[in-house]
């Protein structure tokens, strides 16, 4: 990141508008990871399938057999093997967990994308579904989803796992691994707005939520040091119909793996089983 940083910061000082330009397109390029063992085991219980999400075709799998479709979205830099243990858990209560890889994720293709995509694929895939009883979305990909939600699309009900509600807060942090000054960042930010269409102010959380009318589970760690537990605690404030979950000594990633975790999203959508049969009687 050092090495990466120099050279940024070299072409900012040849070329302040191509710094901006070269910083933007790393800060919109996601790394990949190798996939821990443990998410090759949770694969091995799912069957892989290719997903038609608008103009994207995605790599994911599909949990389980009969039951109500649920749709996993992992966050930024992530993949859908991440959520394979909440898949499991699911399964277990009787639905259809779909995870995919999103655009330049995973196994999927590309080399750049953007919140707006995110959105963009969380829309069509729930459209490709015929609806779902739900979605199970983990930091950068809770973003995504309330920006899809902005449109009507049918979502039972929504988990939010260390969701992360103000934007403004990753320039920052991106702009810290890479050393660039408070000028550079501020033109690069601008750069990817500019991209988007919109400002990143616009997209923020609580501004969306007041909106939302699925009802809301939000579970985030005190101990996140990737996306602030302030970021949950006011997408549930600004939520109309939510609750939060706070956990301590998880952080940021572990947390989508944490038993007593997978046990309150379990219970949360059992709640939906429980409230359809009585509203059918």
């Amino acid at each position: 990141m050092a090495m990466i940083g120099a050279m940024v910061r070299g072409v900012d000082l040849l070329s302040p508008r191509l710094g901006a330009r070269v910083a933007a397109r790393l800060f919109l390029t996601p790394r990949r990871a190798r996939l821990p063992e443990r998410e090759s085991e949770w694969l091995t219980r799912a069957r892989p399938e290719t997903f038609a999400a608008g103009r994207f075709r995605l790599a994911g799998h599909r949990w389980g057999g009969a039951g109500e479709p649920v749709l996993l979205v992992h966050g930024w830099e992530g993949r859908g093997s991440q959520l394979g243990g909440l898949a499991l858990a699911l399964v277990n209560v009787g639905f259809q967990p779909i995870t995919i890889d999103l655009p330049a994720h995973g196994s999927s293709r590309g080399a750049q994308t953007n919140l707006l995509e995110f959105a963009e694929v969380v829309s069509a895939m729930v459209k490709q579904l015929g609806g779902v009883a739900g979605i199970v979305a983990h930091s950068f990909g809770a973003a995504g989803t309330t920006v899809a939600l902005r449109e009507p699309i049918s979502v039972g009900r929504l988990v939010y796992l260390a969701p992360c509600e103000d934007f403004d807060h990753f320039p920052r942090v991106f702009s810290h691994w890479l050393g660039l000054p408070a000028h550079l960042s501020d033109r690069m930010r601008h750069s990817v707005e500019r991209r988007l269409g919109t400002t990143m102010a616009a997209l923020r959380g609580k501004l969306l939520a007041p909106e939302m009318r699925a009802p809301l589970l939000v579970v985030h760690d005190e101990d996140d040091k990737e996306v602030p537990w302030q970021d949950g605690k006011t997408y549930s404030e600004a939520w109309p119909d939510s609750r939060l979950l706070t956990t301590r000594g998880l952080g940021h990633r572990r947390i989508l793996r944490e038993a007593s975790v997978l046990a309150s999203v379990a219970d949360f959508f059992q709640k939906r089983i429980a409230s359809i049969t009585s509203s059918s009687i």
